[in-house]
């Protein structure tokens, strides 16, 4: 039976210990919601300034500080209504593909496939060379952008078949 509801993904930013999601996106089979998301964050150390630099600049192309976004909480209930919304009695999976995004949803008490750990499915094995949203800062094709990979994911998991798995 199918255990996989819908697919999320968030990037971000590790300030003082603690990741700050910037973009988060979920997608289910009838619905996509992609969200900036802004929060209230320590001053970086050095280190850190640095870090956020790379992952701005190398990695995803997001901004620490967003032009538009919604609080946490708003974006916290969001997922919880959309996992409600997605979920049913044979489908109640939310994949994801990252630690951090493994332990967002952990901590939401929303059950996750990290399809990472249990498939192998890295961002070069899934990607589709697809340019980024709009929320970046560069529409390069390797810029990882959650948008891009929720539904890279989904089209992994459809390929594969692995959404699907027969319980006794």
């Amino acid at each position: 039976m199918d255990i996989i509801c819908a697919y999320f993904d968030t990037q971000g930013f590790s300030v003082d210990g603690t990741f700050l999601p910037r973009e988060i996106c979920l997608l289910n089979d009838s619905a996509t919601i992609n969200l900036m998301v802004d929060q209230i964050y320590s001053k970086p150390t050095d280190k850190e300034k640095i870090q956020i630099e790379y992952l701005t600049n190398k990695f995803h192309g997001l901004e620490l500080v967003p032009k538009a976004s919604v609080k946490e909480d708003y974006a916290k209930t969001l997922i919880k209504l959309f996992y409600e919304f997605s979920r049913d009695g044979r489908k109640y999976y939310m994949a994801c593909k990252s630690k951090e995004s493994e332990n967002y949803l952990t901590e939401l008490h929303i059950p996750v496939l990290n399809i990472l750990q249990v498939y192998g499915a890295t961002h070069k094995t899934i990607n589709r060379d697809q340019k980024p949203c709009t929320f970046h800062n560069r529409d390069d094709n390797y810029l990882k952008c959650s948008l891009n990979i929720v539904q890279d994911m989904k089209i992994f998991i459809d390929n594969m078949d692995i959404g699907r798995i027969e319980h006794d």
